[in-house]
C-alpha cells in the first residue's frame, strides 16, 4: 500500500507487516501524538487499522494552520539548519476537524462505503476502538487486499 498528499506533506507506506507514515510538518503531530502511538503501535494491527490511522494523519495534516520556520547558518565548513520552536509562533498549530471530510477520507482509504463509515450526525466508525487497548481482528479472518 502507498499513498500520498503531496499537497499537505503526507506519504504513507505499509509492506506486509510494516507501515510508515511521514508527515512533513516540523514534527507537529509527533508531538500531539507521543502518548498514543507508542502505546497503539505495540500491538499488532490489522491493515485496516494501519489505514484508519493514515486517514486520521491526513486530516490532520490538512488542518494545519502554521508553517514550520527554520533558520540556517553558515559559516566556512558548516551549515546548520533549526526549527523555530511552533510555541514561539502565534495562534494554534492545528486548526478545526472537519468530521464530514474525515468520514470521506477514511472511506477512500479503507475503501469501505461511506454510508457505513460515516453515518451521519458527524458520526465516523472505528476500527481500532480504545487507543490503549486496540481491538483485534485477526487478519486470516478478515484478511485484506
Amino acid at each position: 500500500m502507498y499513498r500520498d498528499d503531496v499537497v499537505h506533506g503526507c506519504i504513507a507506506v505499509r509492506l506486509d507487516t510494516v507501515g510508515l507514515i511521514c508527515v512533513a510538518d516540523g514534527g507537529a503531530q509527533e508531538r500531539l501524538a507521543e502518548e498514543i502511538f507508542p502505546k497503539l503501535f505495540s500491538h499488532n494491527l490489522h491493515p485496516l487499522q494501519f489505514e484508519e490511522i493514515c486517514a486520521k494523519v491526513f486530516m490532520k495534516a490538512r488542518t494545519q494552520q502554521l508553517v514550520p520556520k527554520y533558520v540556517t547558518a553558515i559559516s566556512p565548513g558548516r551549515t546548520s539548519v533549526t526549527q523555530i520552536p511552533f510555541g514561539g509562533m502565534s495562534g494554534g498549530i492545528f486548526g478545526e476537524w472537519d468530521h464530514e471530510l474525515y468520514g470521506q477520507m477514511l472511506a477512500d482509504f479503507t475503501r469501505q462505503p461511506l454510508d457505513i463509515v460515516s453515518p451521519g450526525g458527524g458520526q465516523v466508525v472505528t476500527w481500532i476502538g480504545d487507543y490503549d487497548e486496540p481491538d483485534v481482528i485477526d487478519v486470516r479472518a478478515h484478511p485484506w487486499p
